[in-house]
């Protein structure tokens, strides 16, 4: 008796810190002995009860603990992790991002100015001779060709960038001292068990490598595709390509920090240890991979370029194993998944059917156009 007093003494100092609920103390105390490895094998030496494997040990202290008094209380409530000053927060990857950025844009930028310079004098014809018939063939009949503005898009695509860089660096200062979305719905704790694996290492391995493998895939495609048509459709597709990946990873940002949701493996394990256990809502690894593909796609599309659906097929099926990998590497909850892929399937299609122009000078198919209380999209 005098021992399950103080054990239970030692329960509610846990409770006054807000990490266990107690219903019934001495409950909650008899019930943590039973739960104890070494106490059950003294019983079983002592004859109470039979010696106990290491699996039904391991098996059922989970299960009374779902069925038992004692109740985990996500997350914790004082904050875990020390935060670090922001030039102490920019470790090597953010740096090597930033540079990769500003390396990308200054690249755009040089050379969008030749290749406009190499558009226009192919165009303008010299000083008395006549128009040439001959010039870029539009892929698909009747179409005209498109274009683009490349070096406000380069800006618009390096400011992207920039900012990302920025959140991530400053991730420590922008992230809320604990989650506000603390606790998954039941379809999202159903799910984790049905997909998550039993060794997570691999399937988060296996989603940074394929997430890298898309854009990289659709790079090398839509500039196989675009290099007979000049080197000016080389850089507009690429460009467009970049700026709809970093408008869907840089809406996923301020997603993250403005739902602070816990992830998967934080929620199982009841603590906080970094500020990127309370950025689970939405994924950011399915964003990407589903904004590329989507991205890819149409690019292709508009410019009526053959096998525009073949490369949908394959972005897309990479994108979708992206996100499952995301969940059976315990990072994400379905939720975030399904709803990084709609984000990021939604910015894909909407950037290049808003940024490309006709070159001939018509009217494009979409503008946004102002008004009262907002933007108008007209067709």
């Amino acid at each position: 008796m005098v021992v399950y007093g103080a054990i239970g003494d030692w329960l509610k100092r846990w409770e006054a810190l807000g990490v266990l609920r107690l219903d019934d103390p001495r409950a909650a105390a008899v019930q943590f002995v039973l739960l104890c490895q070494g106490d059950l094998v003294v019983r079983a030496q002592l004859g109470i009860l039979h010696r106990p494997s290491t699996a039904e040990v391991r098996t059922t202290a989970p299960r009374r603990q779902l069925e038992g008094v004692v109740h985990h209380r996500l997350p914790v409530s004082r904050k875990l992790h020390r935060a670090n000053p922001p030039w102490q927060a920019l470790s090597m990857s953010i740096r090597h991002l930033a540079l990769l950025a500003s390396l990308l844009a200054s690249l755009l930028v040089a050379l969008a100015a030749p290749a406009a310079r190499a558009e226009e004098a192919t165009a303008a014809p010299a000083p008395g001779q006549a128009p040439s018939a001959a010039g870029p063939t539009p892929l698909a009949p009747g179409a005209p060709r498109l274009t683009l503005d490349l070096q406000t898009h380069a800006v618009i695509t390096g400011a992207e960038l920039a900012l990302i860089g920025l959140s991530l660096g400053f991730k420590d200062q922008l992230v809320a001292p604990t989650c506000r979305w603390c606790e998954p719905p039941r379809f999202d704790r159903w799910a984790r068990g049905q997909l998550r694996w039993d060794d997570t290492r691999p399937a988060s391995t296996a989603s940074d490598v394929v997430q890298l493998l898309i854009p990289a895939g659709a790079a090398a495609t839509l500039w196989m595709q675009a290099a007979p048509h000049g080197q000016r459709e080389v850089v507009e597709d690429l460009l467009l390509l970049a700026e709809s990946a970093s408008s869907a990873m840089l809406l996923t940002q301020g997603a993250k920090y403005a739902v602070a949701r816990l992830r998967p493996d934080a929620w199982a394990r009841g603590t906080i240890e970094s500020p990127d256990d309370k950025l689970s809502f939405w994924s950011g690894h399915t964003a990407f991979a589903f904004g590329t593909a989507a991205a890819a796609t149409q690019i292709a599309r508009l410019r009526g370029r053959s096998g525009w659906k073949w490369m949908a097929a394959a972005t897309f099926s990479a994108a979708a194993l992206t996100g499952y990998l995301r969940v059976a590497a315990d990072r994400h909850w379905l939720t975030d998944v399904a709803t990084g892929a709609l984000i990021g399937t939604a910015t894909g299609l909407a950037i290049p059917l808003l940024v490309f122009q006709p070159a001939d000078g018509r009217k494009p198919a979409v503008t946004l156009a102002p008004a009262p209380g907002g933007l108008a999209v007209i067709f």
